[in-house]
């Protein structure tokens, strides 16, 4: 077998059909609890990245020419597959195929797909470094003066206190999109200046009321690992929709903390409308091409579904006894993810 069909049948194709696979379990749990907390359909979604993820790394167990073959060669417990634990380490299979043999440098066909797997990787390298820098940059910016915000100043440390979180920083910029957080052990939320000219002073204080609850659930770090997990499967199409569906779904929880925290719904949902106004309009700056940006959670359905969310004003609760069936049903359809045989071109793939 040589090096192309060794990355292609033992890592690649094992790395989608476990999105696909995986997407299709969570979508049906979805439909079965339509009303569940976002916290768990965060929980939900993040398995489509990172089950693909660890399958990718560690590659199928097997890639055999006959189903018979594969039983010396593996375990099985009820429902699910045991691996050796002789075969687990990362990429085995190229160190196996002697990924360095000097043959596979003479075909041209090696050496173009090398240069390939090489530009993505320093693509990817470069979008997140430039994303680092882009953001610490930001970090730089100028603090809103507390005097002229000395109200939305007692409000932040309030709610910090209230939260037991660490005092956050609070800065202005022409250079973001919308109101957001960077930073992790440093916690710093940046405003645009067009929204605290436009926004009221309560409408800004539950948006901010809404970034201390990303920070609260350290939801930087969180989006962080998302968005490197989610960049290395840019081949596996089911990540794209997962993303979008944990990002949308990040925001509902905190729109929704926010409001069980302070009881004010209205004034969320009026800032959330007058960010996407400006935006619309285009009087916030647009973030650059490589540059993680939240700007879609402003627009279409994911706005329509936060207002439709907030403007209820009623606490979302998942009843005991469903909470518990949903983690049976996520257990049990992960669990029958049986080492599944598929014949691709006269070769059996456990996957």
């Amino acid at each position: 077998m040589n090096l192309i069909e060794i990355i292609s049948y033992n890592h690649i194709i094992p790395a989608i059909s476990q999105s696909i696979l995986t997407l299709a379990i969570i979508q049906l749990i979805m439909v079965t609890f339509p009303k569940i907390l976002p916290r768990y359909k965060i929980t939900a979604y993040s398995l489509i990245i990172f089950k693909p993820l660890l399958r990718f790394l560690l590659g199928s167990p097997n890639v055999i020419k006959n189903i018979e073959a594969s039983s010396n060669n593996r375990l099985r417990g009820f429902f699910i597959y045991i691996p050796d634990p002789t075969q687990i380490l990362p990429f085995r299979d190229l160190v196996q195929a002697k990924f360095f043999d000097i043959s596979y440098f003479k075909n041209e066909i090696y050496i173009l797909f090398l240069i390939i797997c090489i530009g993505i990787f320093i693509f990817l390298i470069y979008r997140w470094v430039a994303t680092y820098f882009f953001y610490r940059q930001l970090s730089k910016e100028k603090e809103i003066d507390p005097n002229r915000e000395k109200n939305l100043y007692d409000f932040v440390d309030f709610a910090c206190k209230e939260l037991r979180i660490k005092k956050v920083r609070l800065l202005e910029s022409k250079k973001v999109s919308s109101p957001f957080t960077v930073g992790i052990l440093q916690p710093t939320i940046i405003f645009p200046i067009a929204v605290l000219r436009t926004l009221t002073e309560s409408e800004i204080q539950q948006v901010v009321l809404h970034e201390i609850m990303h920070i609260k659930r350290w939801d930087s770090l969180k989006k962080w690992i998302l968005t490197i997990f989610g960049d290395l499967l840019f081949f596996v199409p089911p990540v794209y929709f997962a993303r979008k569906k944990i990002n949308e779904y990040i925001e509902l929880d905190c729109d929704m903390r926010t409001v069980q925290f302070d009881k004010n719904p209205k004034d969320l949902a009026n800032g959330l409308l007058k960010i996407a106004s400006l935006i619309k309009e285009g009087n916030l700056a647009k973030s650059k091409s490589l540059v993680i940006s939240n700007m879609s959670l402003f627009r279409g359905p994911s706005l329509k579904y936060r207002i439709i969310s907030i403007s209820n004003g009623k606490t979302i609760t998942t009843k005991t006894w469903k909470t518990i069936i949903f983690f049976i049903l996520y257990v049990f359809f992960l669990g029958i993810q049986i080492s599944l045989p598929i014949t691709i071109n006269g070769k059996s793939i456990i996957f």
